[in-house]
């Protein structure tokens, strides 16, 4: 779990904007993980296979969603080639629309300027128009202030609309997931696979924590309607899903397969990478490496068959967590 990370949230803030500066400074992968805190002798790095994509039916699971009744307004940002084909899987539905421009930076940070950023379109889709009405309106005037009203609109748990509302800042994706991380209660088995939102997601808000049985009915119900019309894409999501994830942030993951989580120690059997640049592709190789990962405050330490092969010492242990997808 990140150390202090509700206690502290502006200097976790702080951090993770001097590793995303670092990173863009750095010039070798060495140097790319000091920038994320970790130092130490790295093996020879090898190849890791990345994380494959969702396999949704082409359709966000937002529809799914709100196919399954479980929210009256879909709310979407697309690109705008994507706009028609969402509009072919809901013809039921009442559509609005508004384009914007949108910028999402290093560790998946929105920024909201209507004048930067690659041309997207808003879509809200519902049943009844005023209801669609209502919400594009709300999202347009001030979507901080009307968070419990969107929240009721688009079917988001209280509890987790209330938890996001609770932070001080809301715009950094990889934060946010630290936070739900923080506020997940240790416990007896792996977190459930449908709230694992570290590289590609199932719900659209954030969950109160990693736990939240709120959050998992909501996934559950939209899975349900994706797999009544196709099931092979159903059954792919929880594969896709159960992973331990040693999550730094959004841009640096390493995902580990057929894991089994104890304490700080995670055995597996296979790693994937989540991420681009030389130090998420350092990360994984060092994870390759083994077969039993040890993510403590002071050091990450790596064997393989009970043999140690790599330690890195973690100077700065706000980032980085190893999250029990598993």
């Amino acid at each position: 779990m990140p150390t202090g990370a509700l206690d502290d949230e502006p200097a976790l803030t702080a951090r993770l904007a001097q590793a995303a500066h670092g990173l863009a400074d750095a010039s070798d992968g060495p140097s790319a993980m000091r920038a994320l805190g970790f130092i130490g002798d790295l093996p020879a790095l090898a190849p890791v296979p990345p994380v494959a994509p969702l396999a949704l039916g082409g359709a966000p699971v937002e529809l799914w969603a709100w196919r399954a009744g479980v929210k009256p307004v879909a709310f979407l940002t697309v690109d705008l080639e994507r706009e028609a084909a969402v509009r072919r899987a809901v013809p039921e539905a009442v559509v609005l629309r508004r384009e914007r421009r949108v910028e999402v930076g290093r560790q998946d940070h929105w920024r909201d300027d209507p004048s930067r950023g690659r041309p997207q379109v808003e879509l809200y889709l519902a049943h009844e128009r005023a209801l669609a009405e209502r919400c594009a309106a709300l999202q347009a005037a001030d979507p901080t202030r009307h968070a419990v009203e969107l929240g009721q609109l688009l079917g988001y748990p209280r509890c987790c609309v209330d938890a996001f509302l609770g932070q001080r800042d809301r715009s950094n994706n990889s934060l946010n997931r630290y936070l739900a991380a923080a506020r997940t209660r240790s416990g007896d088995g792996p977190w459930p696979w449908q709230l694992n939102d570290l590289a590609g997601r199932l719900v659209p808000f954030y969950p109160c924590h990693y736990r939240c049985g709120a959050a998992v009915a909501w996934v559950d119900a939209a899975v349900a309607a994706l797999a009544r019309v196709e099931p092979a894409a159903a059954a792919d999501l929880a594969r896709a899903l159960t992973a331990a994830v040693v999550y730094v942030d959004h841009d640096h993951q390493v995902w580990l397969r057929g894991a089994a989580v104890e304490g700080a120690g995670v055995c597996y059997r296979a790693v994937e990478g989540a991420g681009a640049g030389a130090a998420a592709a350092a990360l994984a190789a060092v994870f390759a490496a083994g077969d039993h990962g040890e993510v403590a405050p002071a050091r990450v330490a790596i064997r393989r068959g009970g043999a140690p092969v790599a330690t890195l010492s973690r100077v700065e242990p706000r980032l980085g967590f190893l999250a029990r997808f598993g």
